[in-house]
């Protein structure tokens, strides 16, 4: 497969993209089955397109899971800080 978009590179934001909108649709049986619908197409257009190589949507999928590991991360972090001991902290 030649690649026709240069500067599109490792990882691939249209596959990691699809990954969190399926990630993120999980919860209820229509939002899976559209964030499944959603990545298969990404995935065989950006690969029919040459936007990227096969190895790129490979690298998308633990640069998604980062993704949702630091979301997760971020969470758990601003819900151990209580809000009046930022807020005591501004002033």
């Amino acid at each position: 497969v030649a690649i026709a978009a240069p500067p599109n590179g490792i990882p691939s934001v249209h596959t990691s993209t699809a990954l969190l909108v399926l990630w993120l649709l999980r919860r209820w049986q229509w939002g899976r089955f559209a964030g499944m619908i959603f990545l298969v197409l990404t995935v065989l257009s950006t690969l029919s397109g040459g936007q990227h190589y096969f190895f790129d949507l490979l690298c998308a999928v633990p640069y998604a899971v980062g993704i949702v590991w630091l979301n997760h991360w971020l969470e758990a972090r601003s819900a151990a800080q209580p809000i009046t001991a930022s807020l005591a902290s501004a002033g």
